[in-house]
């Protein structure tokens, strides 16, 4: 069934999922290709250069859609480089969850032999994305922007050890991944050491010892974890989550709820719907994006309203 005319690309990150991303891609890949009249398919491991893979398809072969096959941190490296370089050229983007968590793909509506997938050109939608700034390890200046979600705190570190691998995590990873995301977690918070930051966001200004704060456009995150919050994917607004001064039975408590799809503003937990936010910290903390995780200090947040074209 053809579901649009509209030229098409889709990017196959061969290595995500640690590498079963590639018999994940086989088994439906006839299926998605029988979905769009005129198809390129590039199919890379990693390291790759998207850039020049991009430039190619938008601006020699006249490409108007990108599909994304692969985890979340394959879609952001994709998001980038299309805020970067070509945000005027009214790209689509489209995901096909080859990953293990592929929370960019959730509440997921739409399958393919079990496989997630947005593959809708013609029901797509302007979406907000968000902006981050920071000075990355280096003391330079950059500016990396989010789709779904991004993090500090304890989100951040365990989405840092979940990247990098244990044996167990590596062991677990693609074939139980709940399982791998909550040993990784539970790993997290029996390491995890709160640390001094200032926050301003609207009138607010103060003081706290970092838990975890999370900033959210899309509710799920880390798997089956969720906060109870009916976010628009377009209102211009960050939901913005605040855990201070928690110690370890209490993350425990924290991960419970959000496993059961509850999050609540009471005691140390806060949530508020903001358009900027600013954290200084003294020194280099993880950050998290879509999954991926960078080490930064003075960030500040902001969202670009209606900013990309995310097919259904």
């Amino acid at each position: 069934m053809i579901t649009s005319g509209i030229k098409t690309a889709i990017l196959v990150n061969l290595d995500a999922n640690d590498g079963r991303a590639s018999r994940r891609w086989k088994k439906i890949s006839a299926s998605v290709l029988n979905k769009f009249c005129e198809t390129e398919t590039v199919e890379y491991n990693t390291p790759f250069d998207i850039k020049e893979c991009l430039s190619t398809l938008i601006n020699g072969n006249q490409v108007k859609a990108i599909i994304s096959a692969g985890g979340d941190g394959s879609a952001n490296i994709i998001l980038n480089e299309l805020m970067n370089n070509h945000r005027n050229e009214n790209i689509s983007l489209g995901f096909i969850g080859l990953g293990s968590s592929n929370d960019i793909l959730k509440p997921n509506k739409q399958f393919i032999n079990k496989i997630p997938v947005q593959l809708d050109i013609d029901r797509a939608i302007r979406t907000d994305v968000g902006c981050i700034n920071y000075f990355g390890i280096d003391q330079t200046h950059k500016q990396k922007y989010f789709l779904s979600n991004s993090s500090l705190g304890l989100g951040a570190s365990a989405n840092q050890l979940f990247n990098h691998e244990d044996r167990i995590i590596r062991s677990t990873k693609s074939r139980l991944t709940n399982l791998a995301i909550l040993y990784t977690i539970i790993k997290t918070i029996l390491t995890y050491k709160n640390y001094p930051a200032q926050i301003e966001f609207k009138d607010h200004k103060k003081d706290l010892s970092v838990s975890y704060i999370v900033v959210l456009k899309n509710p799920h995150i880390s798997g089956y974890l969720k906060f109870d919050q009916n976010l628009s994917p377009s209102d211009g607004m960050l939901s913005l989550n605040i855990c201070e001064g928690m110690n370890k039975k209490e993350l425990i408590k924290l991960l419970f709820d959000l496993s059961n799809g509850r999050f609540g503003s009471t005691g140390k937990r806060e949530s508020y719907s903001v358009a900027d936010i600013k954290i200084t910290t003294s020194d280099h903390v993880p950050l998290e994006m879509d999954g991926e995780v960078v080490m930064a200090k003075d960030i500040s947040y902001s969202v670009i309203k209606a900013a990309i074209n995310v097919m259904q």
